[in-house]
């Protein structure tokens, strides 16, 4: 029950259910996309007691363009360091480099009777450049 309901509110962190996430496979470099509830719905069936998925070297959103629907679209480079466990050993990892799609949102808020803008981030597709062990 308890994860999933942290399925629920990661899955709350993409512009939508569509957003896909493409995962990669060390040993025969195959790529595969799943959608974002697929995907973390596999992650939780996978044969480990204890998986860790640490994202280390984000970069700023890059390439950042106004969108026809007023919104802002980029792109974050970031490495994923994936371990997976048995009885307390780590016995599989991987370094993934991968490029975010997001979406920057700007709205305005009513505080104190004065309009602030403010923004809000949310991921869209997960794409794999690179897998190394």
């Amino acid at each position: 029950e308890y994860v999933d309901k942290a399925i629920d509110l990661a899955v709350g962190l993409f512009i939508n259910e569509n957003s896909t996430v493409e995962v990669s496979n060390v040993n025969s470099g195959n790529k595969i996309k799943h959608p974002i509830r697929t995907y973390l719905n596999r992650l939780k069936l996978l044969p480990y007691d204890r998986i860790e998925i640490e994202w280390t070297n984000i970069s700023y959103v890059t390439n950042l363009k106004k969108g026809a629907d007023g919104n802002y679209y980029g792109t974050i480079t970031m490495q994923q360091i994936f371990r997976g466990y048995l009885e307390g050993k780590m016995v599989y990892d991987d370094v993934t480099q991968k490029n975010i799609e997001v979406m920057v949102e700007l709205y305005d808020k009513i505080v104190d009777g004065e309009t602030q803008t403010n923004w809000q981030v949310f991921l869209s597709e997960i794409g794999v450049v690179q897998t190394r062990t």
